[in-house]
């Protein structure tokens, strides 16, 4: 710009004829656009790049009132400009408006004003440039991002940067809003709360782990992880990242994209449990087609077999040494029978009758009939269930095989002084939601936990394969028999345990909607003139148990109307073992299908 101070009058323009050459030629050939206007914003002197930039001859422009060359919009605030500038207020250096051309074609310019003097009198010098292509550039720029911001909002998921820790966020998308339950600005900076604290504990350090080895080679990671949602539910996660680093290889910041996988990863395990079903099923059609070989070659012969010897036993002296022989042969047959019997129940438990059942009176009637047993083996029994009824659809001899043996797996790894602890309750529909897909309306977490040596974490896979144990005794069959049953019934069987911290096995049911009368007591019937205990369901159970261990077994029972009336044969009653020789409950289980 061609001014010089002189004074405290301000800038002082000459006019151009006493100008040199190569000042004129320095205005005429520049590419901004050049406008002097006297105090009635009257154009006095335009320059080329004026005329170019407005689609006006140079000397067209003369004349002309400025009001003209600008945009209607901005004509106001231009000339107000223009006044400040006269009365030598300090206006904006550049500030960018809308001129018009010839044809009143909108031009974006960067303008800036000064006041000079132009043969003595006061003016406005104005310059200005197009910025028509910056403003297209920007527009362009503002457009893409947009589109950006549009194609990352409806993304499955959450785009994000951050600092080089994967934890101080730099940028979040909104989907992180779904994906969390956190807004954007939440994690930002960690103003409320930090990426890595979502990030499950189990999964943490792998996470890290895996993000630090990619880094160091500079390439990729992918990873699938669990994260903690704001409502506490836990959800996967997939997430794809890398690093950017500068041209010296220097890391820069992480960016990627994270997305919920929660879904895909409950169809994998709805297709793991399928084909574990059908393996399973194919074990059982193979189980089923021995047992049944089994019971009709061998159970029945061993039945006659034992009903012989203890006849024999019975003829011979108390101190005959030959009562020994005959009384380990007996204890045999009696392990070979409950394995048949055992092999027989993994077998049949493809047809229930099904009715709604008040949940707390079958944990009851389990656990009255594992009393003395519990007392035998010098282990507590505890309850921990709610008082209001909880009705689930269940075959009630069903739950009683299945329940069964999860007592009795965890009386088996018990010491004296060990604690088997039967608990119950509703779950929430956020842990429904966490845990299960397709479960209608209420679950139902029935639990059975013991203190006892738990179970190494590489066998938690195994334990409701048909015929895995760790026991020395056993076949193998309980829990998967329980497992069957339940998944058989619609629920889920679920063990937890670590080595040296014991057990826990979960079982998982819909809740019913037809609530029963709600009797845990039923009235008195026919009495057992051997014991006196009531002829009714609950008091059965308590009466095989009590009279099987305290009168020395059901053939002391042979005439009861409760024996008769659940149809036990002559040869169920001489196998069934008396409480000096075994554990009874689980040869009661098979026998009896309790």
């Amino acid at each position: 710009m061609i001014s010089a101070k002189t004074g405290g009058r301000g800038l002082v323009m000459q006019d151009f004829a006493s100008f040199g050459s190569n000042y004129r030629a320095l205005v005429e050939s520049s590419i901004e656009g050049m406008l002097v206007a006297d105090v009635n914003a009257r154009i006095i002197y335009a320059n080329p790049p004026a005329g170019r930039i407005l689609n006006y001859a140079k000397e067209e422009l003369f004349n002309l009132e400025l009001s003209s060359l600008v945009f209607p919009g901005q004509r106001a605030e231009t000339l107000r400009k223009f006044q400040d500038n006269l009365r030598g207020l300090k206006t904006p250096e550049q500030h960018e408006t809308l001129f018009k051309d010839r044809q009143g074609e909108c031009i974006p310019v960067l303008l800036s004003m000064e006041k000079v003097y132009w043969q003595n009198g006061p003016c406005v010098f104005l310059a200005f440039y197009d910025i028509t292509e910056r403003k297209m550039a920007e527009e362009e720029l503002r457009d893409n991002e947009r589109k950006f911001v549009n194609l990352i909002s409806n993304l499955p998921g959450m785009v994000y940067r951050c600092r080089r820790d994967h934890d101080s966020m730099l940028f979040v998308s909104a989907g992180v809003k779904d994906l969390t339950g956190f807004l954007p600005e939440d994690l930002i900076e960690r103003r409320f709360v930090s990426y890595a604290g979502l990030i499950h504990p189990d999964d943490r350090g792998r996470v890290h782990r895996v993000i630090n080895q990619c880094l160091g080679n500079q390439r990729p990671w992918r990873l699938e992880y669990r994260i903690q949602q704001k409502n506490k539910n836990e959800c996967w996660v997939w997430e794809q990242g890398g690093g950017v680093f500068d041209t010296e290889g220097r890391l820069k910041h992480l960016e990627g994209f994270i997305t919920d996988i929660t879904e895909s990863k409950r169809t994998e395990e709805n297709l793991r449990r399928t084909e574990e079903r059908r393996t399973r099923a194919e074990q059982m059609a193979y189980v089923g087609e021995l047992a049944a070989r089994l019971n009709h070659e061998i159970k029945n012969p061993l039945a006659t077999i034992r009903t012989g010897l203890e006849l024999i036993n019975r003829g011979l002296n108390a101190n005959d040494e030959n009562r020994v022989i005959l009384d380990t042969v007996v204890s045999e047959i009696r392990n070979v029978n409950q394995l048949v019997s055992g092999l027989l129940s993994a077998a049949a438990i493809d047809h229930f009758q099904t009715k709604a059942v008040v949940l707390q009176n079958l944990v009851q009637e389990v656990a009255i009939s594992f009393e003395p047993l519990g007392r035998a083996q010098k282990v507590r029994l505890e309850m921990d269930n709610p008082d209001e009824p909880i009705v689930i659809s269940f075959d009630t001899k069903a739950f009683r095989r299945f329940f069964g043996n999860l007592v009795i797996n965890a009386f088996d790894v018990l010491e004296p002084g060990g604690v088997v602890r039967v608990s119950s309750c509703l779950m929430s529909d956020g842990e429904i939601d966490q845990l299960f897909t397709g479960f209608p309306g209420q679950v139902v977490a029935l639990s059975v936990s013991d203190n006892g040596p738990g179970i190494p974490r590489d066998q938690l896979d195994q334990v409701f394969l048909p015929f895995f144990t760790t026991k020395n005794k056993g076949t193998g069959l309980g829990l998967s028999i329980a497992h069957d049953i339940i998944e058989a019934q619609g629920g889920v069987l679920q063990v937890a345990s670590e080595a040296g911290s014991g057990a826990s096995f979960t079982a998982y049911l819909p809740v019913g909607d037809r609530p029963p009368c709600y009797t845990i007591l039923p009235e008195k019937k026919d009495a057992c003139h051997n014991c006196q205990v009531a002829d009714n369901d609950l008091c059965w159970l308590k009466h095989k148990a009590e009279c099987s261990f305290g009168l020395g077994g059901l053939r002391d029972c042979m005439d009861c109307p409760v024996y008769q009336r659940y149809n036990l044969n002559y040869y169920a009653a001489m196998l069934e073992p008396e409480v000096s020789k075994c554990k009874v409950p689980y040869f009661w289980w098979t026998m009896n299908s309790i």
